[in-house]
């Protein structure tokens, strides 16, 4: 299924419609990636604006389904080396001046990276919340590099009491089985067994007949189970 579109929200209710037609019982994946574009470009306007496109494509998911027998999990793969700096103050533009550093007497932003494409010259004449701006980086790079920090992941849904506390990344694959009674889920689950061993739902009726995963790739990852 292809779309023209490049609006995570449009993307997200294309995927539910084509879903709803042809009752597949096959993963529906789109990527994205906007975000992480933005951050390895050190833009972090762009990325910002993106995060919050998706924000709009996961609200619009949970008016499509039913959290009561669909399990949504939202988060990322990685974060990135993206910073915040010095103390602005309160209802300050998150893309505005932090300051004035008492070193050299140039202001900086209060967003930054630690490393990047970015060749940004600190100086006050600049307008840096324009989409295109890039933050200053620390050490120059041909693209700006993923960072270590442990990741959100957010749940609503059946099975959702089970995300909680610090998880490995590989911990995820393995509730999304359970909760949808795939591999070895389907064995460790004893409501999978009862329900293979009674009559076979049709696919319209079984809740798990659709598994729905619509995956903003690389930087965030909304996927849904049904």
């Amino acid at each position: 299924m292809e779309s023209r579109s490049k609006d995570p929200l449009s993307i997200v209710r294309l995927a539910f419609q084509y879903v709803a037609i042809t009752f597949i019982a096959s993963p529906l994946r789109q990527s994205g990636g906007r975000i992480d574009h933005g951050h390895h470009e050190n833009r972090a306007a762009l990325a910002l604006r993106e995060t919050s496109e998706f924000s709009d494509a996961v609200a619009a998911a949970l008016e499509l389904v039913d959290v009561r027998e669909t399990l949504v999990l939202v988060t990322a793969d990685h974060s990135h080396s993206f910073t915040m700096n010095g103390y602005p103050a309160r209802g300050n533009h998150i893309l505005g001046f932090a300051g004035i550093s008492e070193k050299d007497g140039l202001p900086y932003t209060t967003l930054s990276y630690a490393n990047g494409p970015s060749t940004t010259k600190r100086k006050a004449d600049v307008n840096t919340e324009a989409v295109d701006y890039q933050q200053v980086s620390a050490v120059p790079l041909r693209l700006e590099t993923h960072a270590g920090e442990d990741v959100a992941l957010y749940a609503i849904g059946p099975m959702a009491h089970m995300v909680h506390g610090v998880l490995e990344q590989h911990i995820v694959a393995h509730l999304v089985d359970y909760a949808a009674c795939l591999g070895d889920g389907a064995r460790l689950r004893s409501r999978c067994q009862e329900q293979r061993a009674s009559a076979a739902p049709t696919v319209a009726d079984s809740s798990l007949a659709r598994i729905v995963s619509v995956l903003v790739s690389l930087a965030a990852s909304l996927v849904m189970l049904r």
